[in-house]
């Protein structure tokens, strides 16, 4: 692989003009290594949503009776954070 494909403007059918394909790949694939800390502050974020959403329906799923929808919302983000924490290497 040619090292200037991380920094150079990605093919017009690979994303916007100007985007390195870097950047484009770290978009779509969730992961925030694009080397731009805007960038990859909102594929964190955007990760972390997503992953809550997907606890949710779990913890859902399990029928939480007698919890709050803020004890059921708090649950699912905490979810999250820890798979997030267990992927990054750490434990939370």
């Amino acid at each position: 692989m040619n090292d200037d494909n991380q920094t150079t403007p990605a093919k017009p059918w690979w994303g916007y003009k100007g985007m390195s394909a870097i950047e484009y790949a770290a978009i779509h694939t969730g992961q925030p290594c694009s080397g731009t800390p805007w960038l990859d502050e909102m594929i964190r974020a955007q990760r972390r949503e997503r992953l809550a959403g997907q606890a949710l329906a779990g913890v859902l799923a399990g029928e939480p009776i007698g919890w709050t929808e803020k004890e059921v919302a708090e649950d699912a983000i905490a979810h999250a954070d820890a798979l997030i924490a267990a992927l990054e290497g750490g434990a939370k």
